[in-house]
């Protein structure tokens, strides 16, 4: 008998709660404080003391509005972050709303803000050697300053607070926009509220701390602030895998110095079963990824005027110097996909050129692979052509010359490809070089 009346009593709050409901709004409110200021202060940085559900008879508040209001705990303000047309089980009923009022708070008005500053010293060599050796210690003071923002957190700025030591440097330790118990009041007017620029450099390189890799190691290269070089090259011929040949009308490549081809119907591709490169810089890799773009060019050498295909390889470790890729660490399985160069390029002989670090190549610092290419408008596979079966390319002889810097002649010979040409300057012994061919003429180092 008890349990029906329990069940009774239950259905019937149950019922009346329902007929009541409809009649009220729900809403999620943020309390921001009791106080003008801490209300304003939390309003500011987006902080508050917790959410409030209430639904509120026949009263919608305004969305992100600040109200001002006693909703059965003392007067508080609440932003508002949630504001529905129906009733909610989830808080009280709310009856009397004619206390609930608007409150306008900005978070930029010229007012009194509150600080907490330490004083590094009256010079910025001093500040800048607190600051870069992480020893932010010195005299504490409490300040309100009249300012439309408050002091940004953890920077340094050069005032006169009025102890009578003049212009300091001080690091902001606590700021607040609102008003508090100071030691000093500091007109805003009187100093330069833009935070002073301290750019710590740990090893003297040139190099700020927060852009070099290496901030205790002195490195006169761009290396990231570290020693030397890296100088990325993709393998020669000999140390990548054979073409293999499929199904399709394109041979398959793994980026040897056979001329390959290209075609721009039936899904046409070049595969690389195994992409290798060295690091044969004088400085380790610091920075990963490293990215390997690929251009179709008419000189071998990247200009705008190249085709730069869409999709990159990459290779996500640090390569030191003299360290090479190695399966399965370097990209495998890499396909250039004939669609993408579609009517972008005519018909006819190229380079494929393989970059690595493409950033730092254009800048001269890493090596480019080079393969002929031809780009074919074909349905039908065929056999990777030689050079000499190409009527816009031969291969023809021409002379390489090899100077010291004094212009003595070190070597003058006749060669018939580029690889003769890489395979004579790979013999030079240690020294600088100027290289002199048809093409060009260059200065190395060995």
């Amino acid at each position: 008998m008890k349990k029906i009346i329990c069940l009774l009593f239950l259905l019937s709050i149950t019922n009346v709660f329902s007929q009541q409901c409809p009649k009220y709004k729900f809403h999620k409110l943020l309390k921001l404080g009791r106080g003008l200021g801490n209300a304003t202060h939390s309003y500011c940085t987006g902080s508050d003391l917790g959410e409030l559900p209430v639904n509120l008879f026949e009263h919608k508040l305004d969305l992100n509005q600040v109200y001002h209001a006693d909703l059965g705990d003392g007067m508080y303000y609440y932003k508002v972050i949630l504001a529905l047309d129906r009733c909610s089980d989830q808080g009280d009923l709310i009856d009397d709303t004619s206390n609930i009022n608007p409150v306008e708070l900005s978070c930029n008005d010229l007012s009194w803000k509150y600080h907490k500053v330490i004083t590094l010293g009256s010079t910025l060599v001093a500040a800048q050697n607190k600051v870069c050796n992480n020893n932010i210690t010195g005299t504490q003071h409490k300040l309100n300053i009249y300012i439309d923002v408050p002091l940004i957190l953890n920077k340094v700025y050069r005032l006169d607070i009025g102890d009578g030591n003049g212009l300091q440097y001080y690091y902001v330790k606590l700021r607040s926009y609102t008003k508090g118990d100071p030691d000093y009041e500091v007109l805003g007017s009187s100093f330069d509220d833009t935070a002073v620029s301290i750019s710590c450099d740990s090893d003297g390189d040139g190099v700020p701390d927060h852009e070099d890799l290496c901030p205790n190691t002195y490195s006169s290269t761009s290396n990231y602030g570290c020693p030397g070089f890296p100088h990325y090259k993709p393998h020669r011929q000999s140390e990548l895998s054979a073409p293999t040949w499929g199904n399709y009308e394109l041979g398959y490549a793994t980026g040897s110095n056979n001329p390959i081809f290209l075609s721009r119907f039936q899904n046409g591709f070049i595969l690389f079963n195994r992409l290798l490169f060295k690091n044969i810089g004088d400085g380790d890799g610091v920075v990963a990824p490293i990215k390997i773009h690929f251009y179709i060019s008419k000189d071998g050498t990247v200009s705008e005027d190249d085709f730069k295909f869409p999709t990159h390889a990459v290779y996500n470790g640090k390569l030191k110097a003299g360290e090479t890729t190695l399966n399965p660490d370097g990209p495998r399985n890499f396909k250039l996909l004939g669609s993408s160069v579609g009517d972008k390029l005519s018909y006819g002989w190229y380079k494929l050129l393989i970059v690595v670090d493409e950033e730092n190549y254009l800048h001269g610092r890493t090596g480019v692979y080079s393969i002929p290419l031809e780009y074919v408008n074909s349905h039908i596979g065929h056999p990777a052509k030689t050079i000499g079966e190409s009527n816009s390319v031969k291969n023809k002889p021409y002379r390489i010359d090899i100077f010291d810097l004094n212009g003595s002649t070190i070597k003058s010979e006749k060669v018939i490809s580029k690889d003769k040409e890489e395979n004579i300057i790979n013999q030079l012994p240690s020294g600088k070089y100027i290289i002199k061919t048809p093409e060009s003429t260059k200065k190395i180092s060995k």
